[in-house]
């Protein structure tokens, strides 16, 4: 297959701004890390090489620590590198958790530059975490033969996680999908409490919150436990949630505007169990 090298290139901005019009400081070096695909170590070096023509998106198991630390988010982590026999059973959980769940134009839009893949990624109190957000890449972890050994609920949970904080983290809090302003006409943020006493006038699912938060809710709080509901919660557990009306409305105006705008259906995501 005929190599392809990849090169990310980091400009430095700022750096050099403060000098006068006729004056030149310096130039800076762009700092460039590059990749050549396929990396030949892998049976999935093929789908790895398709992703990249698809989406200009990268996926590496073989890469230096000057890489890994260069997106200063992953710079606290700390990882061992995957066995490449491995890399191809990776491949297929993403895509069964991600990838397939989302159309080919919002995957140009929000994909990530690269994703590293490890064997195990530990954060600063030396805890294994399963998924790294940096500014502009990725990194997963269980890339072993414990992805061949893994339980449907271990799967699930995840899926659930990627899912949550990827739409939290990432779609919603960074403004890469939009909130429709419906949903915050329904319920009443000026509410200085809720009540957990389902008996109570102000209890809050009858509000339409899902969340009860020291008794009072606010609009942040309201959408991330919505969204991290419905990409986690399956129709059976909403169905529970459905017995308050403004719940129900709710939900149906999230699932509406990310169907008919992103193409997303948001049930689906939820609903994904594995066997």
């Amino acid at each position: 297959m005929k190599k392809i090298t990849i090169y990310l290139t980091a400009l430095c901005l700022l750096c050099c701004m403060a000098c006068s019009e006729d004056k030149e400081i310096g130039k800076v070096a762009p700092l460039t890390m590059a990749y050549e695909l396929p990396q030949g170590k892998s049976t999935a070096d093929d789908r790895i090489v398709e992703l990249y023509n698809q989406y200009g998106m990268f996926i590496v198991y073989d890469y230096k620590n000057r890489d890994f630390i260069y997106d200063n988010p992953l710079e606290s982590y700390t990882y061992e590198l995957p066995d490449p026999l491995y890399v191809q059973d990776m491949m297929d959980l993403l895509e069964d958790i991600w990838f397939g769940f989302y159309s080919e134009k919002l995957h140009q839009k929000t994909l990530p530059y690269q994703i590293f893949l490890a064997k195990e990624l530990m954060n600063y109190d030396d805890q294994s975490v399963f998924v790294v957000f940096g500014n502009f890449s990725m990194a997963f972890g269980r890339c072993s033969d414990e992805i061949r050994n893994m339980t449907p609920g271990e799967k699930l949970a995840l899926k659930n996680e990627l899912q949550s904080t990827l739409w939290w983290r990432r779609w919603i809090y960074g403004k890469v999908i939009e909130v429709p302003e419906a949903f915050y006409e329904v319920s009443n943020y000026d509410i200085k409490t809720t009540n957990r006493d389902e008996s109570a006038e102000n209890y809050y699912k009858a509000e339409g919150f899902i969340s009860y938060i020291d008794g009072l809710t606010f609009k942040n709080e309201d959408i991330e436990a919505f969204i991290k509901g419905m990409v986690t919660w399956t129709s059976e557990r909403w169905a529970e949630e459905f017995k308050w009306p403004l719940v129900k409305k709710k939900y149906d105006i999230l699932r509406d505007y990310y169907l008919k705008n992103y193409d997303i259906d948001l049930k689906k995501v939820g609903d994904a169990v594995y066997e």
